[in-house]
């Protein structure tokens, strides 16, 4: 008899585990962490880094710096027309939408090396990077409280 019912309870913990085998974490919204999954036995079976970011927790993160993310991304900025041409052998054009007067440009390599550094004025500014070797370089446009930052390409 006593047999019997062993078998019995190992047979109803067996089908209990089988049910309950995929058995894992959960974590709180807003959070993030490493997530185990255990077998029915108590083996872990998997692990997994989650990031938990329902759409509640997005909005309101979204929503608290809003405002201040706007005037600093679309406040200040330089209006540009068009940087021509881009790539460019040597010399480039940068056409504004509004003139500025007496801005800080400056043109950095990819390396962040200052190689370029003048004030200018007005809607169409023009710089040549013949001298230079090929390669990726930064334009950095300042006009008092207001700023720009172009990516040029030299073949």
């Amino acid at each position: 008899m006593k047999e019997l019912i062993l078998k019995y309870f190992g047979v109803l913990l067996f089908l209990v585990g089988f049910v309950y085998s995929g058995n894992s974490q959960s974590l709180p919204s807003g959070s993030a962490g490493i997530v185990y999954t255990y077998d029915a036995v108590g083996n872990r079976i998997d692990r997994k880094y989650i990031v938990n970011n329902t759409a509640k927790t997005v909005e309101s993160i979204l929503s608290k710096d809003s405002d201040r993310l706007k005037s600093l991304q679309y406040n200040n900025l330089i209006k540009v027309n068009a940087l021509y041409p881009n790539p460019t052998t040597g010399k480039i054009t940068v056409s504004l939408m509004k003139p500025v007067n007496n801005a800080l440009v400056e043109i950095f390599d990819a390396s962040g090396q200052l190689i370029f550094s003048s004030y200018q004025s007005g809607s169409l500014l023009r710089f040549n990077l013949g001298r230079y070797s090929d390669g990726i370089y930064f334009l950095h446009l300042r006009d008092k409280e207001d700023f720009v930052n172009l990516k040029i390409i030299k073949k």
